[in-house]
């Protein structure tokens, strides 16, 4: 009997959306990101991963306590698995941001005004009812940071649905 009720606790689960949270920060030194979800809704997972890019080698990669490692360009073999989007759903959407070149402030504003349209138009078009942009102008240095925090809905249920369909 407690199998069973294990095995409706977990069918559920899937059927059941997850709440995660994530944070990305881009920066010339390269992408940050951190992400936690809570596992049936009780128990945290947290991960942290890195991209940066390293002359000669290319981008390394860093996932967590794991070792860095180098991405090579793969080559395409096969079919490639596609993430069903219809599995995802945005719930909130904040960026913010600073950019500044130092003895330009009419660049400056010029950037600043078009980066500021362009964030409040994705994140409007991503997470209409809970979405705010505002990229900050810096007059006085060259500076260039993006940060995009926000949460999102991930159903199981519809990627293994999704999986499923493409098998047969």
């Amino acid at each position: 009997m407690n199998v069973l009720r294990f095995f409706a606790l977990l069918f559920l689960s899937l059927l059941a959306g997850r709440n995660a949270e994530i944070k990305l920060s881009l920066r010339p030194t390269g992408l940050f990101a951190a992400a936690k979800i809570r596992l049936f809704g009780l128990l945290p997972v947290k991960t942290e991963a890195s991209l940066r890019p390293v002359y000669p080698l290319g981008w390394v990669l860093r996932v967590g306590g794991l070792p860095p490692r180098v991405l090579k360009k793969r080559e395409k073999k096969g079919r490639t698995a596609r993430f069903p989007l219809r599995a995802l759903r945005i719930k909130r959407l904040a960026a913010s941001g600073v950019v500044g070149i130092r003895g330009e402030p009419h660049l400056t504003a010029l950037l600043c005004g078009a980066l500021n349209a362009l964030s409040s138009m994705a994140s409007s078009a991503l997470a209409p009812e809970n979405a705010s942009a505002f990229i900050e102008p810096d007059f006085a240095q060259s500076v260039f940071a993006l940060n995009v925090e926000g949460m999102f809905c991930l159903y199981p249920a519809k990627i293994l649905a999704e999986a499923l369909k493409k098998e047969n």
